[in-house]
């Protein structure tokens, strides 16, 4: 699996049952270190990355894509573009938000 970093985000952890995650140019991959039988799904992974305190408020995306290394029978699910938004509500490191 190859995700491309989102503009002004970078690469902060990833973490799964028998996922393997490093940094690669634009972005990082990570490998599923077992098979998966047909019709069945890897475990979840959890992919975090880091936006700088002084990123623009608004919608930011990212795009993963997914390879096998056998036969895939349908290719046309092996991307996908996620979406989200940066805004002032958000809070780090255990201190509250300010009251709205």
């Amino acid at each position: 699996m190859l995700e491309t970093d989102a503009a002004n985000a970078t690469f902060a952890s990833a973490t799964g049952d028998d996922w393997s995650c490093g940094s690669v140019t634009g972005g990082f991959m990570c490998e599923y270190g077992s098979n998966v039988a047909s019709g069945a799904t890897a475990p979840t992974l959890t992919i975090a990355l880091e936006v700088p305190a002084d990123a623009a408020f608004g919608p930011i995306g990212t795009t993963v894509s997914a390879t096998f290394k056998g036969i895939d029978p349908d290719s046309t699910n092996n991307v996908v573009t996620l979406m989200t938004e940066i805004d002032d509500r958000l809070f780090v490191d255990g201190f509250d938000p300010p009251a709205p």
